[in-house]
């Protein structure tokens, strides 16, 4: 079994969270062999913002549970956090794929 680490660019809005929630399904649904694991699904206050709208820091978090994973998939265009994870994905020598 391989676990896939799905990213997605999030702007905390509820419609991308059923977007990626509708993606991760799918890729669940059609592959029963393997895991499908998403940032945005595993840790939804991932988008929880300060006093000042800035988002609070959880990359620590993201990057453990990437750390565990097999695979990187990008989905969609990659926002400055996706970019982050697909950086550390390439410093560990974790294959990435773009859908």
């Amino acid at each position: 079994m391989m676990i896939y680490y799905v990213t997605h660019a999030f702007d905390g809005k509820s419609d991308v969270y059923d977007k990626v929630r509708q993606i991760v399904f799918d890729f669940q649904n059609d592959d029963w062999e393997n895991c499908y694991v998403s940032p945005v699904l595993s840790f939804p206050y991932s988008s929880i913002r300060d006093g000042d709208g800035q988002r609070l820091n959880l990359v620590p978090i993201r990057l453990d549970l990437l750390m565990v994973c097999d695979v990187l998939l990008v989905v969609g265009e990659p926002d400055d956090a996706v970019k982050m994870e697909i950086e550390f994905a390439k410093s560990i020598g974790m294959e990435t794929y773009y859908v």
